[in-house]
């Protein structure tokens, strides 16, 4: 294919709003849990007054925490649609191959996580057409 670029990356919402979110949770919780586990340390360490003194770095700590979290929505949304788009676009055209009987090969991107499948799957198309 000449142009390859998806144009839409939120190909199948649903499904892909609960793998970000599955994904998100856990690295919140994981990001809860140490957040909690620091600040009992230094509770325990630090002089009550110390403690107070570095409210800042703290607060610098949980924004980059949640940056983090952010950011690797973002990445993962990205990733997504390289698996969630194809198979979207799988599902319309064998639907639509079985509904007209007209049959013609799939058509993803090169760098589409299903490729390999894809090409697999043309191979058997094609010695259904030639029959």
């Amino acid at each position: 294919m000449a142009n390859e670029r998806r144009k839409q990356y939120l190909v199948e919402k649903k499904e892909q709003f609960k793998f970000i979110g599955i994904v998100v949770a856990s690295f919140a919780a994981l990001a809860v849990f140490m957040l909690l586990s620091f600040n009992s340390l230094l509770v325990t360490l630090l002089p009550s007054g110390l403690l107070a003194a570095s409210k800042g770095r703290i607060f610098l700590f949980v924004a980059g925490a949640l940056t983090i979290v952010i950011i690797t929505a973002g990445v993962i949304l990205w990733e997504t649609h390289r698996l969630f788009g194809p198979i979207s676009r799988m599902e319309r055209e064998l639907t639509s191959m079985a509904e007209k009987e007209d049959y013609h090969l799939l058509h993803v991107r090169s760098k589409d996580y299903l490729y390999g499948l894809v090409e697999r799957m043309n191979a058997i198309i094609s010695k259904l057409m030639n029959k």
